[in-house]
């Protein structure tokens, strides 16, 4: 039998710990990352290294930061769900003011100084203050 990558052992162990929900971190890594295929409301971070990051179904959080690397975050096409992504550092420290999103389809609802909320299942590219670029789609809300 092939021997799993390390990555997909980390997801395995993590689900099995947090049994209904996916707590995926992907390290350090140009790897994708999916929590398994089940309509749980999964949280997924990526703390280094090009990663891209799928959803799939459920309401998933999606944390990323300065200095995460090239990442790319699908929240997974479906309605009834709710995806979105977390601006957030390793240690839970903001990521700075000056960051921006460029919408490629979908539109702003609305901006409350702490999360934007967008069309079902919005796409675009988030470039933070430090120049990390984040390309997602299927995300319905920002929160920083």
């Amino acid at each position: 039998m092939a021997r799993r990558p390390e990555f997909i052992r980390q997801i395995l162990r993590q689900t099995e710990a947090t049994e209904e929900n996916a707590v995926v971190q992907n390290e350090d890594r140009n790897d994708e990352t999916a929590p398994p295929d089940s309509a749980d409301d999964d949280i997924l971070q990526s703390l280094g290294g090009d990663d891209t990051l799928s959803g799939g179904l459920g309401s998933n959080r999606f944390i990323v930061g300065e200095g995460d690397g090239y990442d790319t975050i699908d929240g997974g096409a479906a309605s009834g769900w709710t995806d979105s992504i977390t601006l957030q550092n390793a240690g839970s420290s903001a990521v700075g003011s000056a960051w921006t999103v460029q919408l490629t389809s979908g539109s702003e609802q609305s901006d409350d100084g702490s999360t934007k909320t967008f069309s079902n299942d919005a796409a675009g590219t988030i470039t933070l203050e430090d120049g990390t670029q984040i390309d997602f789609q299927n995300i319905e809300s920002i929160t920083y």
